[in-house]
């Protein structure tokens, strides 16, 4: 299994974008690194360590976020 945070991010920022809210705030809870993206049209996938492609497009969006004022707050769950 693989994890793309990239897309979660981005439909909680369309999600909340459309909202007429004062506060507005993403809570990720995952059970995983990033470890999938779109790129090209497909999927690119590496669940091995963490991948620069990844991890870079996963910190775009959060800047895209912070940007945006959307807070994100992580919550990691693993064993």
């Amino acid at each position: 299994y693989h994890t793309n945070t990239v897309a979660g991010l981005e439909l909680a920022m369309d999600i909340l974008r459309r909202r007429k809210v004062r506060e507005r705030r993403i809570v990720m809870i995952t059970d995983g690194k990033p470890s999938c993206i779109r790129k090209d049209g497909d999927y690119y996938m590496n669940s091995f360590g963490l991948d620069d492609l990844i991890v870079g497009r996963t910190l775009d969006a959060a800047a895209r976020a912070r940007k945006a004022g959307i807070p994100i707050t992580t919550f990691m769950i693993a064993r």
